[in-house]
């Protein structure tokens, strides 16, 4: 009788242990996918950052060149239009 209590309460320990082994593999099982996952979008976050911020840089670039490209574009008219003689110079003579 003994005996069978021994086996009885040396299976359940084994049982229970076995239990609190596959909670503990199952858990940290799904804290290494869930660390994963943040860092699979801290990743994606830190990509996005740097496009917008190489996009900005385009952007400023083109701004730039632009203005300086309509500035010059504006003066060489100007000069143009200063030594050219008008219509109504010509209708004068």
């Amino acid at each position: 009788m003994n005996d069978y209590m021994v086996l009885i309460v040396s299976t359940i320990v084994c049982c229970s242990l076995a239990a609190v082994l596959f909670i503990y593999l199952h858990y940290r099982r799904r804290e290494r996918n869930s660390n994963r996952y943040i860092v699979t979008h801290l990743r994606e976050q830190d990509r996005l950052r740097s496009k917008l911020e190489r996009t900005c840089i385009e952007k400023e670039v083109i701004e730039k060149v632009l203005m300086t490209y309509f500035s010059k574009a504006a003066e060489s008219s100007g000069a143009e239009d200063g030594s050219a003689p008008s219509s109504a110079d010509c209708k004068k003579t």
